[in-house]
């Protein structure tokens, strides 16, 4: 216990010599890993390389893209996407080609919004209750938002009122 105990003091004194160092293991030894500037992320350079701090980028990220064409209510299941999504956006309209009804949405689950042009074409709506929101009119509608999220897609559960379709693309970012 002693000898744990003076390891760990001489690695505490001859190493880390400031907050937010970290310990890794280096070629031969155990070496300090600096703490560096707010914002940036620890990674990996593979096994048998040093881990780095850098710039997170969106280059490391995993994409994937589809579309959904819905004119009813239910669950709409997308898998094949190959990664547990970390955000859904959303580039949606009306099926009826003379409906000028369009908009964007963001979902990740747990947070939501879309904004929207209503059923005249002027109308500017925005909410956090879907992320797909198209409304011919007060009684034509269809909305969606993301029910759930697995390791190789997501759900999108659709509620419709009235007659109302969408033509929706999604991006998955994870």
């Amino acid at each position: 216990m002693k000898v744990m105990q003076t390891i760990t003091d001489y690695i505490m004194k001859s190493i880390l010599t400031t907050r937010g160092d970290l310990v890794m293991r280096g070629a031969a030894v155990p070496e300090r890993l600096a703490g560096v500037a707010l914002g940036q992320v620890l990674k990996s350079g593979g096994v048998g390389a040093d881990l780095a701090w850098g710039v997170p980028s969106l280059g490391n990220m995993n994409f994937e893209t589809g579309s959904i064409t819905r004119s009813s209510s239910g669950a709409e299941v997308i898998t094949g996407v190959g990664f547990q999504p970390s955000l859904v956006i959303f580039l949606f309209r009306d099926n009826a080609t003379a409906n000028v009804n369009i908009g964007t949405g963001f979902d990740y689950l747990t947070k939501r919004i879309c904004s929207y042009i209503g059923s005249d074409g002027t109308e500017v709506q925005t909410g956090s209750a879907f992320s797909i929101m198209v409304l011919r009119d007060g009684s034509n509608y269809i909305t969606a938002l993301i029910s759930a999220l697995g390791a190789d897609g997501f759900t999108v559960t659709y509620s419709l009122t009235g007659t109302c379709a969408s033509v929706t693309h999604w991006l998955a970012i994870g």
